[in-house]
């Protein structure tokens, strides 16, 4: 064993300890070996993996509750490792930041999803694929023109993609991420504050900034009908958004129950997998999604129902 190896394993026992109390004391034992060595081969292939097109990209609808009409996608990546099977952002994000690639990781990603927008508008003119983008890359300098260079090149209007974006991302450096925002709209994006009510939750920011935007975290949509603080989180939420004009998306529907509780509260699009699951790039599964829902349309154009219903098409 090398000695950096035996001085990061010695690290990891004395953390263990010290977040076990005072006077505690941990051996390094097998299964620290084995977080450890998973820790190190992450890092070490992580500077393959873009290279080896290992990352992929997978769309989730985003719908209209009670209608089964599809609201947009949200982008999701994820790494198809080759030992480790495949992996969810949280599991390779730590060294995606460490080893300096979370611009170059991040650049893919919203070229990869430009494209998939380029393919999907010809069916819906419509729709609009929203991409997560991490603070660090939000606030480099030339984000805002790498951005309207990789549209240009995919042919799509602004109103094709929408930045979505962690609280925690906007407390970094509230001033410019208010600028970076406001060019990113001034083009035609639109902007979704993601996962909220798990950050910093600032009300005030929703005020001061351009967004559009807001995706409930689905930790607070899961205690829907059980858990009444939950409720009354999700109604203030709801009734700010709409003194502000923003629209208010509700992640993580599994249940109808939860959907029942959302409707009731003026929720009126949710996402989860009580609708789609994540759909796989290439696009078969989204653009079929599409096209049988632009075909219900048209039925029901042709032949109207008795009543304003909107037939489900998902």
């Amino acid at each position: 064993m090398s000695l950096d190896a035996s001085v990061g394993m010695n690290s990891i026992a004395m953390y263990r300890a010290k977040r076990a109390g005072r006077r505690q004391v941990m051996l390094f034992d097998d299964s620290m070996r084995a977080g450890y060595l998973d820790r190190m081969e992450l890092d070490r292939d992580i500077r393959l993996a873009l290279d080896s097109a290992q990352f992929e990209m997978y769309l989730q609808p985003l719908v209209y509750f009670g209608r089964g009409i599809v609201q947009n996608f949200e982008a999701l990546i994820r790494w198809n490792h080759s030992r480790h099977g495949v992996l969810a952002p949280r599991e390779f994000l730590p060294a995606v930041e460490q080893n300096g690639l979370t611009n170059a990781l991040g650049e893919w990603a919203f070229a990869r999803c430009a494209e998939a927008a380029a393919s999907m508008c010809q069916i819906e003119p419509r729709m609009c694929i929203g991409v997560n983008v991490h603070p660090d890359q939000l606030l480099q300098p030339g984000f805002v023109a790498s951005v309207i260079r990789v549209m240009a090149e995919a042919d799509i209007p602004g109103d094709a993609m929408t930045i979505e974006i962690i609280e925690h991302a906007v407390m970094i450096d509230v001033g410019q991420t208010r600028r970076v925002l406001e060019e990113l709209r001034s083009i035609g994006l639109s902007i979704a504050i993601d996962d909220f009510g798990t950050g910093y939750s600032n009300l005030d920011l929703l005020r001061r900034l351009p967004v559009d935007y807001i995706k409930i975290d689905r930790s607070f949509v899961a205690g829907l009908g059980t858990e009444p603080g939950d409720t009354q989180l999700v109604r203030m939420v709801l009734g700010l958004s709409q003194e502000l004009g923003i629209e208010v998306i509700a992640e993580g529907g599994e249940t109808a129950v939860q959907a029942n509780v959302l409707r009731e509260l003026g929720c009126r699009i949710g996402q989860g997998s009580l609708y789609s699951p994540p759909l796989p790039l290439p696009l078969a599964e989204a653009e079929a999604m599409l096209r049988q829902q632009a075909e219900a349309m048209l039925r029901q154009q042709a032949n109207p129902p008795s009543s304003d219903r909107i037939v489900p098409v998902i």
